[in-house]
């Protein structure tokens, strides 16, 4: 096929073309694909593969719709291939957060739960702590001082460390 060949090709189906495929779009699945797009490579494909194509110039139409129709085919079913794997990689993701959500708050509720063994002092500034309370409001409320408030955190910390070591076996 020579060049005035192809482009008397294209001039003659290009429109056609769009509205098959514009039709064939409509009753896929994904509407958002252009049919613009699908026409042109159609034609980029004719044009790269089938040099030597000269058939009846009859058949012509029914051969791009057919070439048209299997291209659609091959878009749509890589979109339904994407979303499924965008789906698998949502839940995978939505698995691995509910995961880590757990265990944060197994975690959390363990370090809650050891508070119980921190001597009365060092268990109320942990409290404290765990309610948001800054080192000096907790010393300005117990009348204590800053330095004795970060030294009862630091031996809170060093008991819940203690406490809260995983058990080797």
């Amino acid at each position: 096929m020579t060049k005035e060949e192809f482009k008397s090709l294209f001039d003659r189906y290009y429109f056609n073309c769009i509205l098959y495929t514009r039709s064939l779009i409509k009753h896929s699945l994904y509407d958002n694909i252009d049919p613009q797009d699908v026409v042109e490579e159609v034609f980029i494909q004719i044009w790269k593969t089938q040099p030597d194509l000269s058939f009846d110039i009859k058949y012509h139409k029914s051969f791009l719709f057919s070439c048209i129709r299997r291209k659609v085919f091959d878009v749509t079913r890589r979109q339904i291939h994407n979303a499924k794997v965008k789906r698998e990689f949502n839940y995978y993701k939505l698995y691995q957060n509910e995961e880590n959500v757990s265990i944060e708050v197994s975690v959390l509720e363990n370090l809650y739960k050891s508070r119980l063994l921190l001597p009365a002092m060092c268990r109320k500034i942990f409290e404290l702590c765990w309610a948001g309370y800054t080192t000096e409001e907790i010393s300005s409320s117990l009348n204590i001082s800053n330095q004795n408030v970060l030294n009862q955190k630091q031996k809170a910390i060093r008991i819940l460390k203690q406490t809260l070591k995983p058990q080797s076996i």
